[in-house]
């Protein structure tokens, strides 16, 4: 309610779907771990919070046809990772910059590969929301490499909050890219 309350007076859906939606998503998270919101509340709570992202979604970015967009990128979370918000913002953000951004969440890894062997992806990118997933990520991201010759790039909230040790810990081409910085490596305008 405070949130419909907040644009309806003038919040532009910009900010609040690049700053304030993923800081929300993550003090959730925060309060989930520290045990100060039990998981049902915080499951009910993003629930809602993704509710109102859909729900704006139209006014964030131009509705496209997504064979228009290009490249095809692949966000994926890792199964049993519960950090998976932020992927969904990040496809929206791509999406916005005429990506065309798809999520896989919680996938196993036969059925991702099945997803990167027939869906023609250009990137792929990882979100790893906790220290506990590294080893997992980077079998997987080797996997990728060896079976596809894909880019990978990572993000979440592990990798916003320790920048530098995600750059000697996650075998990956960029950390948390820009448009700009994924295109470079594609190499497209």
């Amino acid at each position: 309610k405070l949130l419909r309350k907040e644009i309806d007076k003038g919040l532009t859906v910009e900010f609040f779907f690049e700053g304030i939606a993923p800081i929300i998503a993550e003090k959730l998270g925060d309060s989930w771990k520290q045990d100060t919101l039990t998981f049902s509340e915080v499951t009910i709570a993003v629930s809602k919070l993704r509710l109102l992202c859909q729900e704006l979604e139209s006014q964030y970015f131009e509705p496209v046809n997504q064979f228009q967009l290009a490249p095809k990128i692949l966000l994926f979370t890792l199964e049993n990772e519960n950090h998976t918000f932020g992927s969904y913002l990040a496809a929206l953000k791509l999406k916005k910059e005429r990506f065309n951004a798809q999520v896989a969440i919680g996938y196993s890894e036969s059925d991702l590969f099945k997803l990167l062997e027939f869906g023609d992806f250009e990137l792929v990118g990882l979100s790893i929301g906790s220290e506990s997933m590294i080893n997992q990520g980077n079998t997987i991201t080797d996997r990728i490499r060896r079976n596809f010759s894909l880019p990978i790039v990572a993000g979440g909230s592990f990798v916003t909050h320790h920048k530098t040790l995600s750059k000697t810990c996650l075998d990956v081409d960029l950390l948390e890219p820009t448009s700009k910085e994924m295109k470079d490596l594609l190499k497209v305008n």
